[in-house]
């Protein structure tokens, strides 16, 4: 197994760079199964603050498109009176949001690669940490990060966009 590997590869080469000959360095695979039960639950722990770091992300989204969705009531009346259809206006605002949506996954796959970049030049800098890893943008991970963002925004606004496609263009005199 590669991962296995690399781990044991990454931990004999720490290992010769040891002054101390009382140290160790241990891999992954290699750890009691104390030490691979927390890290299981660590990583845990990690997932589950990014199922909430998503949710409230998710909740932001919805907060923001909603706001602009229920202002645009107006316009969208005045789109109907100049002659735009329902469904033109459904795909309009359809489009607006998706567009938001690809916006939010692209910065956020961009925070998330600046924010790792960081961390590792952190650990490097000042821990004297020399991992055996390059901070990177994972393509498949960015794409996933972007239609994640998009289909939450096309979820959390779809309600209100079917609403605004049936706004009567007489909504304008009110």
């Amino acid at each position: 197994r590669e991962p296995e590997k690399a781990a044991r590869a990454a931990a004999a080469a720490l290992e010769k760079r040891l002054a101390d000959p009382y140290m160790s360095v241990t891999s992954f695979p290699d750890a009691e199964p104390t030490t691979r039960q927390a890290l299981g639950r660590l990583s845990g722990y990690f997932t589950m603050t990014a199922l909430v770091t998503f949710l409230l992300g998710a909740g932001a989204l919805a907060s923001g498109l909603t706001a602009f969705l229920d202002e645009e009531l107006e316009h969208a009346a005045l789109l109907r009176c100049l002659g735009l259809t329902g469904r033109e206006t459904l795909r309009l605002y359809r489009m607006v949001c998706l567009f938001v949506g690809l916006q939010a996954g692209a910065l956020g796959a961009l925070g998330g690669w600046t924010l790792s970049a960081a961390a590792l030049s952190f650990l490097r800098d000042n821990a004297g940490l020399e991992l055996p890893v390059a901070p990177g943008l994972d393509a498949a991970s960015a794409a996933e990060a972007v239609l994640l963002a998009v289909a939450c925004a096309w979820a959390v606004s779809e309600a209100k966009v079917r609403a605004l496609s049936r706004v009567p263009p007489l909504e304008i005199l009110r």
